[in-house]
């Protein structure tokens, strides 16, 4: 789980398995695949990054690690990880500064 801490304006990870991979935040203002460039991503990305996103809303959750996006989608985790850093590569995510986590250092994308 993952929240900000405004107090100390930065995200903060609870422990959890490192091995459970990239995580990917989805912005709060996000609700709508429409509001992202996706210019530079290809069509499974896009179908993937829309149905995370309509996830995100059903499920009112926001944070999403390879492992349980590998469950989402029915792929390996090794097809899971790269994700993330594909969206980083396309600029529809971002690395975020501010982020403590008490374990492992992985990325966040919002």
């Amino acid at each position: 789980m993952i929240y900000f801490d405004t107090t100390h304006q930065s995200y903060i990870e609870e422990i959890r398995v490192g091995s459970d991979g990239p995580i990917i935040l989805i912005d709060e203002t996000i609700s709508s695949i429409d509001q992202l460039n996706t210019s530079l991503i290809t069509n499974l990305q896009i179908q993937r990054l829309n149905t995370l996103i309509e996830q995100s809303i059903k499920k009112n959750k926001k944070c999403w690690s390879a492992n349980e996006l590998s469950k989402l989608f029915n792929i390996k985790i090794n097809t899971a990880r790269p994700i993330s850093h594909q969206l980083k590569k396309a600029g529809i995510c971002r690395k975020e500064k501010g982020f403590y986590i008490k374990t492992h250092v992985m990325d966040l994308c919002m």
